[in-house]
């Protein structure tokens, strides 16, 4: 079998040989302007403009994530220290040293209002789930600047059966106040709704979910020092995960993802394709590198070359792609996985909770992975590989209380489910 398997990659390999890349250029404008979300199958795009929202929220029947618009210039986000008691009377003073938050870059789905020290049981960081009514109620409010205005930002409930939010605004002389209520639907079928908390409005501005892999687009970027800075680059959807082969001998030949590791993190490809000469404010792209973006539902593989970058002028991502023919050599085969997963009781109370998971086909490796919302792995251990369904105990009284994620996976190709630890 693994001699035919080998002579499947060969031929792949060879009737791929002659095919030649695709060269495309995505802008997303002077200053970083736009979000452009794109698809690597036609290269269709949809643009919008980045700095016409303040609040994202997740779509997803259990998602309770919210998303600031911090990487717009004038846009931060700090937690108030007082209560929801405090929102009427509530002012700047000692502003300058509050927190700012920040999306988590790698992720989807830790949003700068979860950004927020987990003190308490049930805790989402803005907001805690109530075992009586079962929503999530607010425990804190936030402070937003926009320019030189200033919002009070209250999000007062998550109705979780229905996907309601109420919202409430106020600038600080309690003179606009506007009480924002909507429902997620307003966003079926996309990751993220969006508000304006200027204007009250709810809008949609991304495409279906189902219609993009890529968005280029400026972002806070968590950087070695634990800060955050402004960075523009790639980040995929949630259905992609990407490989990377460096010093590669030939990046317009090469194609053999052997032995890579795909990874679902979201900003794989990121901004580090590229860099900057702070003395002459040239660009210059990574040499001999190949980045590779597969489709886990679809198993299709594109490959990814940079060309150029057109820096804050026009914002060009210049790059050639290709879509691979192989999808049955060993390669694939090594890394592709079909898993379910369910994580209960969750809440979980001291850290014990059971993972059941079911594996569609015998793995090399498979690993449960528990990362809390800085994206950290805080917990780690192998599962057994084979096909078939299972329940493991987890006990994890050594965590503190607050949301993490619980990753079963085969080199970042796998489920996700959220759990709460009380």
């Amino acid at each position: 079998m693994k001699q035919f398997l080998q002579i499947l990659l060969v031929a792949g390999l060879a009737t791929n040989a002659q095919a030649q890349l695709v060269e495309d250029t995505v802008s997303v404008g002077a200053g970083y302007a736009n979000d452009v979300w794109y698809n690597l199958a036609d290269g269709a795009e949809t643009s919008a403009p980045q700095a016409d929202w303040h609040i994202a929220f997740e779509t997803g029947t259990m998602s309770a994530g919210l998303h600031f618009n911090s990487p717009v210039t004038g846009y931060e986000l700090k937690v108030h220290p007082g209560t929801p008691a405090d929102f009427e009377t509530a002012d700047t003073t000692g502003y300058s040293t509050w927190e700012k938050l920040y999306n988590d870059d790698n992720n989807w789905t830790v949003g700068a209002f979860s950004k927020v020290e987990n003190d308490v049981d049930y805790n989402y960081g803005w907001g805690e789930y109530s075992l009586v009514s079962h929503n999530l109620e607010g425990i804190r409010f936030f402070i937003a600047k926009i320019g030189n205005e200033y919002r009070k930002v209250f999000i007062k409930e998550l109705q979780s059966r229905i996907g309601q939010y109420t919202i409430i605004i106020d600038d600080l002389a309690n003179t606009q106040r506007d009480t924002i209520v909507f429902n997620k639907n307003i966003a079926t079928g996309k990751n993220f709704g969006y508000i304006n908390i200027l204007t009250g409005d709810v809008f949609n501005r991304e495409p279906n979910k189902s219609d993009w892999d890529l968005v280029f687009q400026r972002y806070s970027a968590l950087q070695n020092n634990g800060t955050y800075a402004n960075a523009t680059g790639v980040r995929h959807n949630n259905n992609i995960v990407v490989a990377i082969a460096k010093e590669v001998e030939d990046p317009e030949t090469f194609e053999d993802t052997t032995g890579l590791t795909w990874k679902s993190e979201i900003n794989t490809i990121g901004y580090g394709w590229k860099s900057v000469d702070y003395v002459t404010f040239l660009w210059s792209i990574a040499d001999s590198t190949v980045y590779f973006a597969k489709d886990t539902s679809t198993k299709e593989v594109w490959r990814i070359v940079f060309r150029d970058f057109g820096g804050t002028a026009n914002g060009n991502n210049m790059f050639g792609k290709e879509k691979l023919e192989v999808t049955t050599g060993i390669a694939d085969r090594k890394n592709q996985i079909n898993v379910s997963l369910s994580v209960y009781p969750n809440p979980a109370a001291n850290g014990q909770f059971t993972v059941a998971y079911d594996v569609q086909r015998n793995v090399n490796k498979l690993s449960l992975d528990i990362i809390d919302l800085s994206g950290r792995t805080v917990y780690s251990q192998q599962l057994a590989p084979n096909a078939g369904f299972r329940a493991q105990t987890i006990s994890v009284p050594q965590l503190s209380s607050g949301m993490y994620l619980v990753r079963v996976s085969q080199n970042g190709d796998g489920a996700t489910q959220k759990i709460m630890i009380k």
